[in-house]
């Protein structure tokens, strides 16, 4: 990633009647101005901060807040009336992902949300976080979010446009995605806040339904600017013919393990 400046490392200050909200993983943000944890968040309102102000604060969503999270922030609001001064950006509704469109089983780790096909090779969608993500639980360094998270919404956009954009055309089919090969730029850290992802498909040989290639380009972007950029090739294989091929090479690589004088375990 190429740093051009320091200024250029670090997001812009959100103006002050604008507050992002976001959840306990990335309490660092908060220290930013701008930027509160919701619990952080939730407290003042209740201690009264608000209250009486002549301003309007708008409430933008960050990542790792959860739906209940921001349901019982407006339950909050209601019951001290001060939902005039302080209002939740309808920004703030998405919808995750299903599961089965990103291959994944558990929910925490969809990080894709309001999925949209914009046209025959542009879908769009909302990163969304949640801090229970398999890819944050070892630590949380500085401000932004890791960059194996930008590689892993990368990997389940290009998923996604497949099962969204592609498979309805082969229902008879079961398949199984390989990806061939990937090239990712960092433009820019991504940090905590709302981000989009776009992805476009470059090229796509359809002309085998059992083998089934693509060259799309994946990028994301933050606060006005892109954050990363990828080019994927990827493979959709008729299950009956990756499955042989895969049975094959699995058991030739146990056969040259022994042949190395080592054990198969």
């Amino acid at each position: 990633m190429t740093v051009t400046s320091t200024t250029d490392s670090v997001p812009a200050q959100t103006e002050a009647h604008t507050i992002v909200l976001v959840g306990e993983r990335f309490q660092t943000s908060a220290a930013l101005p701008g930027v509160r944890t919701v619990s952080e968040f939730a407290a003042t309102v209740a201690a009264g901060e608000y209250r009486g102000t002549t301003h309007p604060v708008e409430i933008v969503r960050g990542q790792d807040v959860s739906d209940d999270a921001l349901d019982d922030l407006r339950a909050t609001l209601a019951r001290l009336g001060m939902t005039d001064h302080v209002r939740i950006s309808d920004d703030v509704e998405s919808r995750a992902a299903d599961r089965d469109v990103v291959h994944k089983h558990n929910p925490e780790n969809v990080l894709l949300a309001d999925l949209r096909q914009l046209g025959p090779q542009t879908f769009t969608a909302r990163l969304r976080v949640d801090g229970r993500n398999e890819l944050l639980q070892d630590h949380q360094t500085g401000l932004h979010v890791q960059g194996m998270v930008g590689v892993e919404a990368a990997r389940q956009m290009f998923l996604a446009l497949f099962e969204v954009g592609y498979r309805h055309h082969w229902p008879s089919n079961k398949y199984f995605v390989v990806w061939n090969s990937m090239e990712i730029d960092f433009e820019n850290f991504l940090f905590p806040l709302p981000a989009s992802i776009t992805a476009t498909v470059l090229n796509a040989d359809l002309h085998d339904p059992s083998k089934l290639d693509f060259h799309v380009r994946i990028e994301m972007q933050q606060s006005g600017r892109r954050v990363s950029c990828a080019t994927i090739n990827f493979t959709a294989f008729e299950w009956d013919r990756i499955g042989a091929v895969e049975q094959r090479r699995a058991a030739a690589a146990v056969t040259n393990l022994n042949g190395t004088g080592r054990s198969a375990t």
